[in-house]
């Protein structure tokens, strides 16, 4: 095995290694705030699967797994930088609840002004979709 089809191999183990990781992670709804780890498995993918480009003796299977691991660790690496989660003042506990406006079960619309001064129960369900 040439030292190119290595280099991408091991790219490729790297962005398969957070794949897995990132489902399972998914799965448990148990995504960590620090995301460091799987930055780190798609940048060393992409850049191995770059660096196995120009080793000696690159063939189309070397081309191949380098370009998945490329553009596998590439993309990832976009999209997390794209990515503004978060809000920018989210909610504490103790603070007045924000304005917003929503719909009842018979589907009518709700100012949440309306709910002051009364004894509610509000249910906010974060998806995974």
């Amino acid at each position: 095995m040439g030292s190119a089809l290595f280099m991408a191999l091991i790219g490729l183990a790297a962005f398969a290694l957070s794949l897995v990781l990132w489902i399972r992670a998914i799965r448990n709804v148990a995504i960590p705030d620090n995301r460091l780890g799987f930055i780190a498995l798609w940048a060393v993918a992409f850049l191995l699967g770059v660096y196995s480009f120009f080793q000696p003796g690159a063939n189309w299977a070397s081309g191949i797994v380098g370009a998945i691991a490329t553009l596998g660790g590439g993309l990832f690496c976009v999209l997390y930088a794209l990515n503004k989660q978060g809000a920018d003042n989210p909610i504490e506990v103790g603070s007045s609840m924000p304005a917003f406006v929503g719909t009842d079960d018979a589907r009518n619309a709700f100012d949440s002004t309306e709910l002051a001064g009364n004894p509610v129960l509000i249910k906010f369900f974060r998806g995974h979709w």
